[in-house]
C-alpha cells in the first residue's frame, strides 16, 4: 500500500513518463510528415529529440523505482533496509546520469542548430551578394539604352 509520501512522486512519475512518450510520439510522426530535402540534418537532430525523450520517459520510470517501488518492497520484506538503501542510491545516480546526459544532447542540439543558422545565412549573404552584382552589371549594360 502506498503512504501519503509516496503519492506526489508517482504523480510526478507518471508525468515525466507521460510527457516523455509524448514527446517521443510527437517527434516520430513529425518526422515522418517531413519533406526529404534535408533528410541528414533533419535526422540527426530528430533522433537526438527523439532520445531526449525517451530519457525523460527512463527518468519517469526511474523515480518511480526510487520513490515508490524501493520502499513498498522494503515495508513488504522483499528487500532489507540495507539493500534498499543500496539500490535507492543506484539508483539515483543512474537518475544523475540520465539528468547529465540530457543535458548533453540538448547542448549538442542547441550548439549545432545555431552552427547550422550560421552557415545558413552565410550562405544567404552569398546569394544577395551575387544577385547585386547580376543586378549591377544589368544595369551597367543596360545605361545608354535609354535614347
Amino acid at each position: 500500500m502506498l503512504t501519503r509520501v509516496e503519492i506526489p512522486g508517482l504523480i510526478c512519475s507518471a508525468a515525466l513518463l507521460l510527457a516523455g512518450l509524448s514527446l517521443g510520439i510527437w517527434h516520430w510522426r513529425h518526422w515522418n510528415r517531413l519533406a526529404v530535402a534535408d533528410l541528414p540534418y533533419q535526422w540527426v537532430r530528430n533522433r537526438r529529440r527523439m532520445l531526449v525523450a525517451a530519457l525523460i520517459a527512463l527518468e519517469g520510470l526511474l523515480l518511480a523505482t526510487a520513490d515508490t517501488l524501493l520502499p513498498v518492497m522494503e515495508r513488504s520484506q522483499r528487500i532489507t533496509p540495507r539493500q534498499m538503501a543500496l539500490s535507492w542510491a543506484g539508483v539515483v545516480v543512474v537518475m544523475l546520469l540520465v539528468a547529465v546526459w540530457i543535458a548533453l544532447l540538448a547542448l549538442g542540439d542547441m550548439l549545432h542548430t545555431a552552427s547550422r543558422s550560421r552557415l545558413e545565412r552565410l550562405r544567404m549573404r552569398q546569394e544577395q551578394r551575387a544577385l547585386r552584382y547580376e543586378i549591377e552589371r544589368f544595369h551597367a549594360g543596360h545605361d545608354g539604352d535609354d535614347t
